[in-house]
């Protein structure tokens, strides 16, 4: 599966992400507790441009990321995750 623009949209929207418009993309901003988690570009071309550099900025494996952009892995479930790794 293939991470599309949707996905990372869904992404940012379930991790509270900051979003800030920039000409050619939008930036997803992550943090806790003012903790920069990762940061990610959401491409405004094609839809279906795939995405797939997001897990590796994020901190999460491709299928974690799947299961944030569908649903099975909770916002708080993916702290959980960056904490288990020591990053916050």
């Amino acid at each position: 599966m293939v991470l599309t623009q949707r996905h990372a949209k869904d992404i940012a929207e379930k991790l509270s992400a900051e979003l800030i418009n920039k000409r050619e993309h939008d930036v997803a901003i992550i943090k806790s507790n003012d903790v920069l988690l990762g940061s990610y570009g959401i491409r405004r071309g094609s839809k279906e441009l795939g995405h797939d550099y997001i897990p590796r900025q994020i901190g999460v494996t491709m299928r974690q990321a799947q299961d944030l952009a569908n649903c099975p892995m909770s916002k708080e479930e993916y702290f959980e995750e960056i904490r288990r790794q020591g990053r916050i």
